[in-house]
């Protein structure tokens, strides 16, 4: 694992971030049980392969239910669009009294 470098800011300021982690807990939960495992993985090589492989484990687990979150949200929010298009339409469309002759 790689320790991000003294150099690197943080995209959000320390307050901002627990302020959004104050209002996700299981958010909250899951990063703090990654962090413990950053912090407390120091000891045999074997528990801290071990720990790698969880924290990968984890964030990846993390990032797969953040894309699947974001889909759905895309997902409703253009439904939600094209019915209101569909509606909206639907509104100024004139109903036909005339029929359609075939051609023989």
């Amino acid at each position: 694992m790689q320790a991000a470098t003294s150099t690197e800011k943080p995209k959000l300021a320390p307050d901002a971030f627990m302020a959004a982690l104050a209002i996700r807990p299981a958010l909250y939960s899951r990063l703090s049980d990654i962090v413990a495992l950053v912090i407390g993985g120091v000891g045999t090589n074997r528990n801290i392969n071990l720990a790698e492989e969880q924290v990968i484990e984890m964030t990846r687990s993390l990032g797969n239910e953040a894309l699947t979150s974001y889909a759905q949200q895309v997902a409703a929010t253009a439904t939600a669009e094209a019915q209101s298009c569909r509606e909206y339409e639907n509104l100024g469309k004139k109903k036909s009294t005339s029929t359609l002759h075939s051609v023989k």
